[in-house]
């Protein structure tokens, strides 16, 4: 179901990802804007990067075991006075209702072209290994 948000520069919003699962990730940007985005929890922080291109830029991606419970998406886009995203969240469960594994997928615009290609960031999370 997808959410929009609406973000003043540099806000944190929730990224609900239970703890102890398992995460990969991937991000990338489109933006003529300076981009600064933070994936982290209370304990680790799993993506930290700045990225400025109006071509796509190289995907950046990571895995991790999600080490807290409190993981927070940052935004920071400074040239941009307000940051629209749309977000959508899958869940995979189990019979008896349990989240087994978990897509998010934000897609940000910072200016008012609405093509949502700032920033494209997707996590997906699942509870068991092997």
């Amino acid at each position: 179901m997808e959410e929009r948000l609406s973000l003043g520069s540099g806000r944190e919003i929730p990224v609900e990802v239970p703890k102890d699962y398992y995460m990969c990730f991937s991000f990338t940007t489109q933006a003529a804007n300076r981009v600064y985005i933070k994936l982290y929890d209370e304990i680790e922080t799993y993506l930290s990067a700045e990225r400025q291109s109006t071509e796509p830029a190289p995907v950046v991606t990571g895995n991790s075991r999600v080490k807290g419970s409190l993981m927070k998406l940052k935004l920071d886009i400074p040239a941009s006075s307000g940051i629209e995203i749309r977000k959508n969240k899958w869940d995979i469960t189990g019979p008896d209702g349990e989240i087994l594994a978990r897509t998010i997928v934000f897609l940000v615009e910072d200016y008012i072209d609405y093509d949502y290609n700032d920033v494209i960031l997707t996590i997906t999370a699942w509870k068991e290994k092997g």
